[in-house]
């Protein structure tokens, strides 16, 4: 499960619901780097098929983008798995 890790070293409950829905009901999962990536992508484009009014900001709690990431962060699977 990846999740964003705010400054304060929390994660969002959203983020953290979501993650844990997504596992339990395997969706989207994949295993390697760039088959997650495309996996989330589709979801993300299901997600904004299904929902035209999501805003960014929710989709990225929803589904962690890969970009953009603090320096020295990261999200927590990354730091669970460090």
């Amino acid at each position: 499960m990846n999740m964003p890790i705010a400054d304060d070293n929390s994660v969002h409950f959203t983020s953290t619901l979501m993650a844990l829905i997504r596992t339990a009901l395997e969706i989207q999962l994949a295993s390697g780097v760039v088959a997650q990536r495309i996996s989330d992508a589709v979801l993300r484009a299901e997600l904004s098929g299904v929902w035209p009014g999501l805003s960014q900001r929710t989709l990225d709690l929803l589904v962690t983008p890969h970009t953009g990431l603090r320096a020295g962060g990261g999200v927590a699977g990354g730091v669970a798995s460090s």
